[in-house]
């Protein structure tokens, strides 16, 4: 949680940022309840 939110600022500007966000929500699944809660986040840091 503590390196999504570092992330998450720079993922609009820094396309690594945005790689390695969406690389941690794949390690930690679907089945885990925080991945659509931070998947939400980032939809609303790109929009």
């Amino acid at each position: 949680d503590v390196k999504l939110a570092d992330l998450l600022p720079r993922v609009k500007t820094d396309p690594a940022a945005r790689q390695e966000f969406v690389d941690l929500l794949e390690v930690m699944g679907i089945d885990d309840p925080r991945t659509a809660e931070w998947r939400k986040k980032l939809t609303t840091q790109l929009f």
